[in-house]
């Protein structure tokens, strides 16, 4: 397994737009 920066950007990304989605569904269910 290769430890390029792209790779840890990438899962930086990702789980800023989970946390994102998550949010806008717990509005949307109140």
């Amino acid at each position: 397994m290769n430890d390029n920066p792209l790779v840890g950007f990438i899962v930086i990304v990702l789980a800023m737009l989970v946390g994102y989605v998550i949010n806008v569904i717990h509005r949307r269910k109140k």
